[in-house]
């Protein structure tokens, strides 16, 4: 979330810092999509770490947990690598948007109001998960429109 943030503050004025301050700013800023990247490819090969554990979290109506897995092991993977070698970045951080919208509408969302009407106490922990998913989906997002900005031809 915070190499969303430096990713967002590309958009954002320059304060007069001064020239060196500027530039460490500028430095710090723009390695925010890189710092994605490889955080979304070290997601990737968390969840090929406990497979069995993911593969759990797949709803049942879903079936093949483990083919979920699997996919979306790869998709952090491939989306990351895409992301730090600026190669179909924007699709890759789109299409990794898309991936936590739709965990949070079907895998989170259902948990949370299940937790939710049994006044269950995973009730906190549901809601911070699902939080956390829209979150990552913004902030792929974030990434996505960056890389959009730097294709743009300038004005």
């Amino acid at each position: 979330m915070c190499a969303s943030a430096f990713t967002l503050a590309t958009a954002l004025p320059s304060a007069g810092l001064g020239r060196s301050w500027e530039r460490a700013l500028d430095m710090l800023i723009g390695s925010g999509p890189s710092l994605f990247g490889v955080s979304s490819v070290v997601f990737g090969i968390d969840h090929f770490s406990v497979l069995a554990v993911i593969a759990s979290l797949v709803p049942a109506w879903m079936h093949a947990g483990m083919f979920w897995a699997y996919l979306t092991g790869a998709a952090f993977v491939a989306a990351g690598v895409s992301i730090v070698i600026k190669r179909m970045d924007l699709w890759g951080a789109f299409m990794l948007g898309l991936m936590f919208l739709l965990w949070f509408l079907l895998l989170h969302s259902p948990r949370v109001i299940a937790a939710f009407r049994s006044h269950d106490p995973s009730l906190w922990y549901e809601s911070s998960s699902a939080f956390i998913a829209l979150a990552m989906c913004g902030g792929s997002w974030i990434c996505a429109w960056y890389a959009y900005q730097r294709r743009r031809p300038s004005d």
